[in-house]
């Protein structure tokens, strides 16, 4: 899913034509660099077994938690979850102090 892009880049990713070969243009998203400094050697550890379990290196790993925690879908409202369960009994039948 490809993040927003600033205002300030939004003409250079429209193409563009160009007289002379009549051809179109697309700007190539960048990605951005990011370097996490001072990192516990014991969470450095367990990305790399997440990464390993996963099938994948590291910084694929890495970027990939970022995705999730930053990305996620907005979280459901507990009185919401709570209203779509499905009827399975009376509160009796889940009353284990009277059995």
């Amino acid at each position: 899913m490809p993040l927003p892009v600033p205002a300030a880049k939004v003409k250079s990713l429209t193409p563009s034509y160009n007289a002379i070969n009549d051809c179109i243009v697309r700007a190539v998203e960048m990605a951005t660099n990011l370097i996490v400094r001072n990192v516990d050697e014991e969470i450095a550890l367990a990305l790399k077994q997440c990464a390993a379990a996963h099938g994948r290196s590291a910084e694929a790993e890495h970027r990939e938690i970022l995705r999730e925690a930053l990305l996620q879908h907005k979280r459901r409202p507990l009185a919401d979850v709570l209203a779509n369960m499905p009827n399975v009994g009376e509160d009796a039948d889940f009353d284990c102090r009277n059995a």
